[in-house]
């Protein structure tokens, strides 16, 4: 769960939150930072708040971080004009928008991406993280001119069961890059195992597999 931190904190916020004009500033506030797509912008789409008459809503708690466009549930808190505490809850409709890969033709199952894509601006759907690596890797099915490429369009023919892999982890504010070796773990994905023995799976950017520990 990702709390609201104060408004005022936010300057220095590198993603960009547009709010639709009912939306409490709290509000937009922690939709920016919720934002789990590194680079992106989201727009706030829609509101939907159910709270007690007079409530001011004064701060809001996501369920889930936003990686896509789509709905969310946030709960909501604030007070009354004489100053008693309320709340509710509030399903808001983001659309995401990033900076990711799309095929500039028609690709076979099995045909090699690089070479085969550009980065583009589109819309950025939950559910679908967007690939951000191509190098090494082939088609796992065939996809239209245009495609965006998430992960699951990856078959990842370089990495080899074994060979080396440097493992970028991060656990919350502390990141740590260190050696792993490539294991299978099903197609379109990547993972890694540690010095530690302990399994991982993440996202292969720049050659790196970035893995975000709970």
């Amino acid at each position: 769960m990702l709390l609201l931190l104060p408004f005022a904190l936010l300057a220095s916020a590198t993603a960009v939150a547009v709010a639709a004009p009912s939306v409490p500033q709290p509000i937009a506030a922690a939709v920016q930072i919720g934002l789990a797509v590194p680079g992106a912008r989201v727009v706030v789409a829609s509101y939907q708040p159910k709270l007690p008459p007079g409530c001011q809503v004064e701060s809001g708690e996501l369920r889930r971080s936003i990686d896509g466009s789509g709905r969310i549930a946030i709960k909501l808190e604030g007070a009354s004009a004489a100053g008693q505490r309320c709340g509710g809850w509030a399903w808001i409709g983001v659309r995401v928008y990033g900076r990711v890969l799309v095929t500039t033709r028609a690709v076979r199952e099995g045909e090699e991406l690089a070479g085969a894509t550009l980065e583009a601006e589109r819309e950025i759907f939950s559910g679908h993280r967007p690939a951000q690596w191509v190098q090494g890797t082939s088609a796992a099915r065939a996809l239209a001119s245009g495609a965006v490429i998430d992960e699951s369009h990856l078959r990842i023919d370089a990495l080899k069961v074994g060979a080396p892999l440097k493992v970028v982890v991060a656990a919350g504010a502390l990141v740590v890059e260190m050696a792993g070796r490539v294991v299978s773990c099903g197609a379109g994905k990547a993972c890694a195992v540690l010095p530690s023995g302990k399994h991982v799976e993440g996202t292969l950017t720049d050659g790196r597999l970035w893995v975000t520990l709970q």
